[in-house]
């Protein structure tokens, strides 16, 4: 049971990054300002109500964008993570 929440954790965050509008929800950049995004999310969850979810890791990752293009394809899984999250990659 454990692992499957694991899994399931991972695969929401794996594509959080491609739900969103905001700056500090697109693509990955090693440049950004990390205390900037992180404020603006925190501004936006307490706005919205919602949770922040951080993602960690890179553009070089293949099963993240594998993991996105199923989430992309699927606007249920996709509209209902956007409901609950605000996130922060």
């Amino acid at each position: 049971m454990k692992y499957v929440f694991v899994f399931i954790l991972a695969t929401i965050t794996s594509f959080s990054f491609a739900l969103g509008d905001k700056d500090y929800n697109k693509k990955y950049d090693p440049n950004r300002n990390v205390i900037a995004d992180f404020e603006a999310a925190k501004k936006d969850a307490k706005a919205s109500g919602k949770l922040i979810l951080v993602e960690f890791g890179g553009d070089w990752c293949v099963w993240c964008h594998r993991l996105e293009k199923f989430i992309l394809s699927n606007p249920k899984i996709n509209s209902g993570i956007d409901d609950v999250f605000i996130f922060l990659k």
